[in-house]
């Protein structure tokens, strides 16, 4: 604005354009409120340097090179993002020692909203919520604060308004995670955000923690350190890459889901091999500079690429019958839950995974409610007090059992897994470990089983 001015040659002539300017952030802004105006063709890069604390020996010093592209609007006023994270860094214990932290490459893609919702898949990694969040609905919400849950609905945020009334240059939100996962494991960091009216996009956040020894906390900051043009091929090559990655995660879904024979199996590795070239394609390209120059990604993993379930758990055998108690002493077996699909969870309070998991298996609960599916919390806490706390905190509305190595053994390498019953006590798959596809893979194995409904003779259980 201030350039516009001083190239004005009369005083109506910088009156027009200052009055242009302003009217320009009002409509950015919605006349005091926020909000996103971009632009395809637009790359943004972020840059962060961060310390974090994954136990309470290590320390972790981070850093994160974020492009996001905008490469199309929609019919319905919100852009599609590509995003993608080129992180590493270092560690220590005890302060003695270093090592390296894996370099990692990972892409994620969804729509934003002007008010900051976002539609798509996102990944905890990429976490573009982070550089680009939530916005207030309105004049009330901007005045009292205003929440938004996660993506993998394992923590909601709340936001504020932290600025100084009348600032013409820029917003102050606050953002404090609360709930879920945040009071049982995971605390998070508080965020204060810089969101420029001109251009109304977000400048710098900064990471603090509640407390110095914090688990899980990060301290530090994100930059964005420049706004770029992208070249009209290197969109299209992008949209053509969006696509190709999301038809073949649409392949790789349904190839999981039925992947119950050999053969099966066989064309779940081709899509698996399929899905991982797409994989990598997105990433390598959304890395690429604004003219389509892709950086060096010789071994650095992509940890988008999920793998495939082996052999070993596609199960197929009866399922062990158990008695155990809920924390009020009811006494439950595997047995009265004949005739329904039952999911069973194993973990614990302790594992952190696990308790990511649980967000979706909350979501998938409340999907099935009304329906033959039961969901049930194998909980190997020893102590009452643990698998309580858990419940209480998330409002787990499935059945939670405590199973302190009283129930028949169970093919459980890890935690979590995730085993699935069918109607007639089959245990037909199991899942190891964390995905942020989870949700999807349990309602896609779940509404299979319930069109199935085949018999299984001689099934015990």
């Amino acid at each position: 604005m201030r350039r516009m001015m001083r190239n004005s040659r009369s005083g109506l002539v910088g009156f027009c354009f200052l009055a242009l300017a302003l009217s320009a952030i009002r409509v950015a802004c919605g006349d005091g409120i926020p909000r996103y105006q971009l632009q395809v063709g637009q790359q943004f890069v972020f840059h962060g340097d961060r310390t974090c604390k994954p136990t309470e020996t290590m320390v972790e010093q981070l850093h994160s090179d974020w492009k996001v592209d905008v490469i199309a609007q929609n019919s319905d006023g919100s852009w599609r993002l590509l995003g993608v994270i080129d992180s590493g860094g270092s560690f220590s214990i005890d302060g003695q020692g270093s090592g390296h932290v894996e370099r990692v490459a990972e892409a994620a893609e969804c729509d934003l909203y002007p008010d900051g919702r976002m539609k798509g898949l996102d990944d905890p990694l990429v976490n573009l919520p982070r550089l680009f969040p939530r916005l207030p609905g309105d004049q009330k919400q901007w005045n009292d604060g205003w929440d938004d849950l996660t993506a993998d609905h394992a923590r909601n945020i709340h936001f504020q308004d932290a600025g100084v009334p009348g600032d013409a240059n820029f917003h102050a939100i606050t953002a404090t995670p609360r709930g879920g996962i945040v009071g049982v494991f995971e605390p998070g960091s508080v965020e204060s955000y810089r969101f420029d009216r001109a251009p109304a996009l977000v400048s710098h956040i900064d990471l603090a923690t509640e407390a110095p020894d914090q688990i899980h906390g990060e301290k530090g900051t994100i930059q964005r350190t420049a706004v770029n043009k992208l070249e009209p091929q290197v969109i299209q090559a992008l949209l053509r890459d969006s696509a190709a990655y999301e038809a073949a995660l649409n392949h790789y879904t349904t190839a999981m889901v039925s992947a119950s024979t050999p053969a099966a199996g066989d064309a779940l590795k081709s899509t698996q091999a399929d899905l991982s070239k797409a994989g990598n394609a997105l990433v390598a390209d959304t890395l690429s500079d604004a003219s389509g120059n892709a950086p060096d990604l010789k071994n650095v993993a992509n940890a988008m690429i999920p793998d495939p379930p082996s052999p070993a758990d596609v199960l197929d055998q009866p399922a062990p019958d158990w008695q155990l108690k809920t924390l009020d002493g009811v006494t439950h077996s595997l047995k009265e839950f004949r005739g329904k699909v039952v999911l069973l969870d194993f973990g614990s309070r302790g594992c952190t995974w696990c308790m990511r998991e649980i967000p979706q298996l909350v979501r998938l609960a409340q999907d099935f409610k009304d329906q033959p599916v039961q969901i049930i919390s194998m909980d190997y806490d020893a102590d009452p007090a643990d698998v309580k706390f858990v419940a209480d905190n998330f409002q787990i509305p499935y059945l939670v059992l405590i199973n302190a190595g009283t129930a028949p053994a169970y093919p459980v390498e890890g935690t979590p897994t995730v085993v699935i019953v069918d109607q007639n006590g089959i245990m037909r798959r199991r899942v190891i470990g964390y995905s942020m596809l989870g949700y999807e893979e349990f309602r896609a194995d779940i509404e299979s089983l319930l069109k199935e409904k085949k018999p299984a003779p001689g099934a015990s259980g």
